[in-house]
């Protein structure tokens, strides 16, 4: 029995391990082979390749703490829900410790450690701000190719059942970017969990009752780009609010899209 166990243990730790790592899939298996007739290929590549970012870096650290989580909900007698439950719980403690570990041994003091975090969630940001430009263009780019088709579908230069399958092959190739949109989302979601632990950690909230450091927010594209040249606590606390604030943003224009499915109706 305990064998068994052990062995339905394994394999939870292993699907945790899988939902760690969406970037070893090929762009092929996730978004599809060239067959030479999207139109809006570029941008859809463009899209996909944005995601790449998020599948890297603190996810390194958090198979360590899935393995761990995991064999603790197992071990002590759990279900092997709990065994998933604690395996993806450690996976993110983990990678979360594991990212904050290093950054402490590469910071001289404090102020440098404040440094590193702002601008590691910095850049997350701006990468957040690649993605969604990336996801507005190919909408565009559909939107653009669904209005044509009804032009000229109006305009008599299309039969109207030839209309209807150009009309069909867009909307299915939209859902498809909604599917890829969401996968990054959720890469971009895991990470930020990630980060707000870590942030949580070097820059907690201010005691109620203290009077706590203003906020620096960012008010350019420049001032989010840019590397900070020094930091405090206020800082990290302003980059993980600004990084709520972009996936929260990501989510609605994915939500939004999704809600709009008459824009790829002949009717």
């Amino acid at each position: 029995m305990r064998n068994s166990r052990l062995a339905n243990s394994f394999c939870l730790f292993a699907t945790a391990a899988t939902l760690l790592l969406p970037g070893c899939s090929t762009q092929g298996q996730r978004i599809g082979v060239d067959d030479g007739l999207d139109l809006c290929r570029r941008e859809l590549v463009l899209l996909d390749s944005t995601g790449d970012y998020f599948a890297e870096d603190i996810v390194k650290g958090a198979l360590i703490g899935a393995v761990g989580g995991g064999a603790l909900g197992a071990l002590a007698g759990g279900s092997s829900r709990d065994a998933l439950i604690g395996a993806l719980a450690g996976a993110t403690a983990g990678a979360a410790a594991g990212y904050l570990k290093a950054r402490q041994d590469q910071s001289r003091d404090q102020a440098s450690l404040y440094l590193s975090v702002s601008n590691d969630i910095r850049r997350e940001n701006a990468s957040i701000d690649k993605t969604q430009l990336a996801f507005n263009q190919l909408l565009d780019c559909r939107q653009r190719s669904a209005d044509r088709i009804k032009v000229d579908v109006r305009a008599g230069r299309l039969p109207r059942t030839v209309g209807q399958a150009q009309m069909a092959d867009v909307r299915s190739r939209r859902d498809n970017d909604l599917l890829v949109a969401r996968t990054i989302s959720q890469r971009i979601q895991d990470r930020a969990s990630n980060y707000e632990i870590a942030a949580n950690q070097v820059a907690p909230a201010p005691v109620p009752g203290r009077s706590p450091q203003p906020i620096r927010q960012a008010t350019s594209p420049q001032a989010t780009t840019t590397p900070l040249q020094s930091a405090s606590a206020s800082d990290v606390r302003a980059a993980t609010s600004t990084n709520l604030a972009k996936r929260d943003q990501f989510n609605r224009s994915i939500q939004t899209a999704q809600a709009q499915p008459s824009a790829f109706e002949l009717s």
